[in-house]
């Protein structure tokens, strides 16, 4: 799922990486510039200035046009990560006394959102662990954002995970690599242990630079394994394909 921002009205595509397809998937008037996919692929939940301000929706993956309210209000939402369990869904809100604040949904609406991290630093990029245990997200308590994992549901402790700085955290599907952009824009791979106890970095792979045009949206995205990128970066010739994929 890809975000055009090229033309006035911003709307999200799918792209087919098989057969290299583009179809557009949302074409209503408004604005829709983020989404994510249920951990079966079957549901998609994505933001829209529908309604004049920025709520969040919920669709089947092969129709945007069937899509329903989730949850709207005055601040502006962002969803990040759907828990495995398909139970929980992560979103970044932002104001103008706290900055960026990471909330927790829930999808069965047995109760109301409730904030996960919510301080004056300014938290974003969160991302469910493989297992649903851990969050992993960047902070900027010491200035600039670093990457940490805490336990979820409540984030009663933090392990840091970058090493100078970071973001856009992501995990591989076993759960003991997170990836994430550094702020030279290179591509970090964090070897990470879990255990009852904490979360320990075993070692660092830096892996390519990514030259990135739009540092708010997502610099890249893996395939499970961990082996495949999508990333993000500015071309300058026409001709070459929009999408681009990288190997690790």
């Amino acid at each position: 799922a890809v975000t055009d921002v090229s033309r006035a009205t911003r709307d999200i595509w799918i792209y087919n990486l098989t057969s290299g397809e583009r179809t557009q998937f949302t074409s209503d008037p408004s604005d829709e510039n983020w989404l994510i996919w249920s951990p079966d692929g079957t549901r998609v939940l994505l933001n829209s200035f529908a309604r004049g301000r920025l709520s969040l929706f919920e669709a089947p993956s092969t129709s945007a046009a069937q899509r329903t309210s989730l949850l709207e209000g005055d601040e502006g939402k962002w969803p990040v990560s759907w828990s495995p369990d398909g139970r929980f869904v992560l979103y970044v809100t932002n104001t103008e006394h706290t900055s960026n604040d990471i909330w927790v949904l829930l999808r069965d609406g047995s109760g109301s959102p409730y904030p996960y991290l919510h301080t004056a630093a300014s938290e974003n990029w969160a991302a469910f662990s493989p297992d649903g245990k851990w969050v992993a997200f960047s902070a900027t308590d010491s200035g600039q954002p670093e990457v940490f994992v805490a336990p979820f549901p409540a984030p009663t402790r933090r392990w840091r995970i970058s090493a100078d700085g970071g973001s856009q955290a992501r995990w591989r599907r076993d759960g003991k690599e997170i990836f994430y952009l550094a702020p030279n824009r290179m591509l970090m791979a964090a070897q990470v242990e879990t255990s009852p106890s904490g979360v320990a970095v075993k070692d660092y792979t830096p892996l390519f630079e990514l030259q990135h045009p739009y540092g708010s949206y997502h610099a890249f995205d893996l395939t499970p394994d961990g082996q495949r990128f999508l990333v993000n970066t500015l071309v300058v010739d026409p001709k070459r394909p929009r999408v681009i994929a990288s190997l690790r």
